[in-house]
């Protein structure tokens, strides 16, 4: 949704500003780790797709100890 409504972006953690730039830019290829976890957190219609986002949102997670 974000990608559609806004040209820029800022993603927040914890108060500060981890990752910012083009909107395409940022949600197509996320540099930081919470915006990768983020984006995988979104939910999609496909059960399926939606465990596999689920588990790689976890495999992130834990591989950078979060």
């Amino acid at each position: 949704m974000v990608r559609h409504i806004c040209h820029r972006v800022a993603v927040m953690h914890r108060g500060r500003i981890v990752e910012s730039g083009g909107a395409r830019e940022v949600t197509d290829a996320p540099r930081d780790p919470y915006t990768r976890r983020l984006l995988l957190a979104a939910p999609v219609p496909d059960p399926a797709e939606q465990a596999r986002r689920r588990e790689a949102r976890r495999a992130t997670a834990a591989a950078e100890g979060a």
